[in-house]
């Protein structure tokens, strides 16, 4: 036998875990920037102890009191350089990180003034400046209240439970160097001491920040308590140390500093060396300080940064949009504007400074032609401009070689802009800059305009002429003529824009400038344009000119036109259309329709397809009794058909509006009191009126032999006895039930159904006396019968009634027999308990569906669907027989009940399958995760559920270890690790995870060191789709830790570099400069 020997002692910062293969690896940990940072920071807290008990107002940089300098002492800083983007801080102070012996270079209260610097060496300096003093001094519970913000935890700051709640959040995204020692500095948060409150908020914001775990906003309101509380001096001597977590902490309060305007803040980091034109900001938000700076148009700010090298074409990964374009784009907006008011001198425009603001930018090196970006900008930069009404800025756009006829899938031209906001000014500028006037007619813009009409943009379609007749703007419309404009406009042909494929290309207005002149009643437009060349009948898009000028009742333009052989009878256009005797007629203008009858109008031209009307029908509207005298007197025809889609012929127009004259005169001419309906959307005349409840017409067609069963619209359709039930009219009801078939169907529902919505109980006994079919059901609708009706609208006294009759208790069955829900699963999901309780006493089975049969839903299934669970129901449910392991296409019970506890245990009691599911369905375990209840899981574990069920989906999904890893919770993760959850289960295919990819997007650092003990494997295959692996996640979503600490546990070292170059890519791209440099330089001598 061996001598056994006792085991060496583990080195500081060494996990030991015993992996799934066998062999024995080691967790290295105590390289990572946290430790690094930690393990200097309490000298540095130690410098300003001392001073609190010497200094009681220590916390407030304003009493001037601090360590021997005051507010009249200026304090030199670094000279500004432009700071190289390889190297972060380029100044390098003799700095080690001593106590006492460092040379404090604190920052006084005058720091938060707005004045630019105006020289290369840094002053900061109070003398005959006004500072904004805090209104308060902070407090520890102004300390604690923030911090628990910070980390999300809303908790009061006075709250017993503060300190497990706080050391709670933070066990779950970081790790402590020796046990109790969060707590530990918790508990200083607590205590009386202000500044130690202050150290302890500093130090895990710090950490918070450098993983990427810290929100812009609350970025924000970190350096605003700085500022509050005179705490700079602190986080000074805290970017002094120079570490990697205070470097990405300082890039993301510079670019804070900018947001807020604390303009010397700004400067002093620039003297600390900060690169300008590095991302920062917070979490998931990352911009650059120009651009922040252009955000609040602080015109000395912006020039600041600009000679401290900012590039001013830098785009951070969550801006969208260039400063430029910022400043150009935004600029018209109202809060611009006050922006730049606020801050203007009392002898300087707002204008001014503003139109600066861009020239420095301009000049600094902008381009002016960035394209704009989808969904995010739609205007090119000149556009804007135009828009703006800006002749100074589009002036200055232009010299600095803006393209003048820019046309993007989301900007049409500047020009087009210019006439769309009707500016001649404006205009004029760009045809003598060499703007197109017929933009977008030519190959050159063929590419933008299918583009923008995919985009669903079709102003791209319109031309400056053609705007500018739409704005009634004659001196514009002469403008573009003498520029050579195509007279008649642009049209979009059928070639280039199938209907099919441009959805709503023909909702939007094309007309022509003659068609625009007419609608405006313009006569000099409308001659001028005749005389340049203007087809009379315009290009074939929307009404002509004489139609349009026939339905304004203009008979000087209707003479000219006719003059001009405008074409009197040209066909209406498809939906509403009118011919212009149809136009005439409708707005009841008998001088018009002599004189289109005159002229050669047809009388009885047929009615447009869709609401289209004769021009007798479209009389009846206007309701000139006189005029519909003449028409007929001119022959027109009494009886013709209506439009197929809601047309109606004359005496059915005439019920609709009730007017009964009218259909006293229809009758005498002979007009047919029973025409059938339009086939969609049409009524008899005895159905138009009792559907507007017109009772005298109604009475009046009825003694003229009206059909109370004529045949409803096959699309759209009513019967009379429908209309009746629908205005809960009984004595109609009563009077049609003597003759008309209850049973007859409409397009829409049974006259049985809509009364049991309504809840007429006196209707529903009359349906049902005479013969009503209760089970009448209709698929594809709701609600399908009676029945549910009543239901769906808690007509419990309805309910009763047609059970009575016979209604199905268990409801109609279509089709496979399952695809319907029974009347018990439609009280369950109304939540309506009584009426669940009438029907289960009455024989409803709870149970409804065959074995072999997957039905939609079941009724314990619908009572497990709701958000927020009716214990009562599901009681009441299961206590009639509700089998527990039904499945339906909603799903197994149990996974259902998994947000529940009680729901849980009352299935898991009555027998549920602790493992049961659905193909595509995921087991309770996995739904419990998203519950963050571990009591719930711990249930379910004993219980028998099996920790590594494969996810829902073969290609996507996570098993249950995979979401609670994503979530970051330490003790769910834990319990699932010792009931045998695997920590290598692989990705799927489409987007997933690993756990331990998972931890890393997510940001747990606690998690990803429990799951590396547990032996997961840090190089484990990313998903096919969408996957990475742990490092590259650890590094796109900034965790500047896990990257430090995968790379020192990569167990691969001869495919690193590449992993480290892919890592590196993604870091850059979204902003991570400082884990690409760590990345990029790993491992080199």
């Amino acid at each position: 036998m061996l001598n056994a020997a006792p085991s060496p002692a583990t080195p500081d910062g060494v996990e030991i875990r015993t992996p799934q293969v066998e062999k024995i690896g080691l967790v290295g940990y105590s390289h990572i920037p946290w430790y690094d940072f930690e393990h200097s920071v309490e000298s540095q807290f130690e410098f300003f102890r001392p001073r609190e008990l010497v200094e009681p107002g220590i916390h407030s940089l304003h009493s001037g009191q601090f360590l021997n300098w005051s507010l009249s002492s200026p304090i030199d800083l670094p000279t500004v350089a432009p700071p190289s983007p390889s190297d972060i801080f380029t100044i390098q102070p003799d700095f080690q990180g001593a106590g006492s012996s460092y040379q404090f270079s604190g920052i006084s209260n005058s720091l938060w003034s707005d004045q630019p610097t105006q020289d290369s060496t840094v002053q900061i300096q109070s003398e005959a400046e006004t500072p904004v003093s805090p209104t308060t001094q902070t407090s520890s519970r102004k300390v604690r209240s923030l911090f628990a913000k910070i980390i999300g935890e809303s908790v009061d700051p006075d709250s017993p439970e503060y300190l497990s709640k706080v050391a709670s959040e933070l066990d779950d995204v970081l790790i402590e160097r020796e046990e109790g020692e969060l707590v530990r500095n918790i508990k200083k948060i607590v205590g009386p001491s202000v500044l130690e409150s202050s150290f302890q908020l500093l130090r895990y914001s710090i950490y918070l920040s450098s993983n990427n775990l810290l929100s812009t906003r609350h970025t924000d309101k970190l350096l605003k308590w700085v500022v509050e509380s005179g705490r700079f001096s602190i986080v000074d001597r805290l970017i002094r140390m120079k570490k990697s977590s205070t470097e990405v902490f300082a890039s993301n309060l510079f670019v804070s500093a900018a947001r807020q305007q604390y303009v010397k803040i700004v400067r002093a980091l620039i003297a600390l060396g900060i690169d300008v034109n590095v991302p920062g900001g917070g979490q998931n938000y990352k911009t650059t300080v120009l651009y922040e700076a252009v955000v609040n148009r602080n015109v000395g700010l912006v020039r600041l940064l600009l000679d401290a090298g900012a590039d001013p074409n830098r785009i951070g990964p969550n801006q969208s949009i260039s400063p430029l374009q910022e400043a150009v784009i935004e600029g018209g907006s109202l809060k611009s504007r006050k922006l730049l008011e606020a801050r203007a001198h009392v002898d300087v425009s707002w204008e001014k400074d503003y139109l600066e603001l861009i020239h420095m930018l301009l000049e600094a090196g902008a381009d002016a032609n960035i394209a704009p970006k989808e969904d995010f900008v739609e205007s090119t930069m000149l556009l804007s401009a135009v828009r703006q009404r800006n002749p100074k800025l589009v002036t200055m756009l232009l010299d600095w070689n803006a393209h003048v006829n820019l046309m993007t899938k989301t900007s049409m031209t500047a020009l087009q802009g210019a006439a769309e906001c009707n500016n001649i000014e404006i205009a004029q500028l760009l045809l003598d800059a060499g703007a197109d006037v017929d933009a977008p007619a030519g190959k050159n813009y063929k590419t933008a305009r299918i583009d923008g009409a995919e985009y669903g943009d079709f102003e791209h379609l319109i031309s400056p002429i053609q705007y500018a007749a739409s704005y009634d703007n004659i001196e514009m419309v002469q403008i573009f003529l003498d520029a050579g404009a195509d007279v008649d406009g642009y049209l979009p042909t059928k070639d280039e824009y199938p209907q099919q494929r441009y959805k709503g290309i023909d909702e939007y207005s094309t007309e022509t400038p003659l068609q625009w002149a007419v609608r405006h009643e313009n006569i000099v437009l409308v001659r001028l344009l005749l005389l340049a060349g203007a087809r009379t009948d315009g290009l074939g898009y929307g009404s002509t000119p004489l139609q349009i000028a026939a339905g304004q009742g203009s008979i000087k333009l209707v003479n000219l036109l006719l003059k001009k052989q405008a074409s009197i009878n040209a066909e209406p256009i498809q939906s509403c259309g009118r011919t212009a005797l149809q136009a005439a007629a409708e707005k009841g203008n008998y001088d018009l329709v002599r004189i289109l009858i005159g002229a050669g109008a047809h009388v009885n031209a047929q009615a447009g397809p869709s609401e289209g009307r004769t021009a007798l029908q479209a009389a009846v509207d206007s309701g000139n009794i006189e005029l519909i005298e003449v028409l007929i007197a001119y022959g027109a025809n009494v009886n013709a058909e209506p439009s197929p889609f809601k047309g109606r012929t004359c005496i059915q127009a005439a019920a609709g509006i009730g007017n009964c004259e009218m259909i006293q005169m229809f009758l005498n001419c002979g007009a047919d009191i029973n025409a059938p309906a339009a086939c969609m959307d049409g009524r008899t005349s005895l159905q138009a009126a009792l559907e507007n409840n017109h009772i005298p017409a109604v009475e009046i067609l009825l003694k003229a032999g009206a059909d109370i069963n004529a045949a409803p619209s096959k699309i759209g359709g009513l019967t009379a006895l429908f209309a009746s039930v629908q205005h809960r009219n009984l004595s109609f009801v009563q009077r049609f039930l003597q003759t008309a078939n209850p049973n007859d169907e409409t397009s829409r529902e049974s006259s049985l159904i809509k009364a049991a919505e309504l809840g007429s109980t006196d209707i529903v006994q009359c349906l049902i006396q005479a013969g009503a079919n209760v089970n009448y059901g209709r698929q594809g609708n709701s609600p399908r019968t009676a029945l549910e009706g009543a239901i769906i609208n808690s007509h419990l006294h309805i309910v009763h009634e047609l059970l009575a009759a016979g209604a199905d208790i268990n409801g109609p069955a279509f089709k496979d027999g399952i695809s319907n829900m029974s009347p018990l699963e439609v009280a369950v999901c109304g939540l309506q308990a009584d009426v669940i309780s009438l029907l289960l006493s009455m024989g409803a089975k709870v149970n409804l569906y065959p074995e072999c049969a997957l039905p939609q839903s079941t009724a314990l299934g619908c009572a497990l669907g709701k958000y927020w669970q009716n214990e009562g129901i599901i009681q009441l449910l299961v206590a009639a027989g509700a089998d527990v392991n039904r499945a339906s296409r909603q799903g197994m019970p149990l996974p259902n009940a998994a947000r529940n506890i009680r729901s849980v245990q009352t299935l898991l009691s009555a027998g549920a399958k602790v493992n049961s599911t659905i193909p595509g369905g995921a087991t309770a375990l996995q739904r419990s995760i998203t519950t963050d209840n571990i009591d719930i899981v711990q249930i379910l574990l004993n219980a028998g559920a099996d920790a590594n069920a494969p996810a829902p989906h073969e290609k996507f999904g996570k098993t249950a270890l995979q979401s609670a890893a994503a979530q970051g919770k330490v003790p769910i993760v834990s319990l699932l690790l010792r009931h045998g959850a695997d920590p290598n289960a692989p990705a799927y295919e489409s987007h997933g995870v690993t756990a331990l990819q998972a931890a890393a997007i997510s940001g747990h650092l606690p998690v990803v060191l429990m799951l590396l003990k547990a032996g997961a494997d840090i190089n484990a295959p990313p998903a096919k789709i969408g996957g990475r692996t742990a490092l590259e996640a650890a590094a796109e979503h900034g965790r500047l830790d896990m990257v430090s600490l995968f790379l020192k546990n990569d167990s691969d070292p001869d495919s690193l570099e590449l992993r480290r170059r892919r890592a590196a890519k993604l870091a850059i791209t979204n902003g991570n400069i400082f884990i690409s440099m760590l990345l990029n330089e790993y491992g080199k001598a």
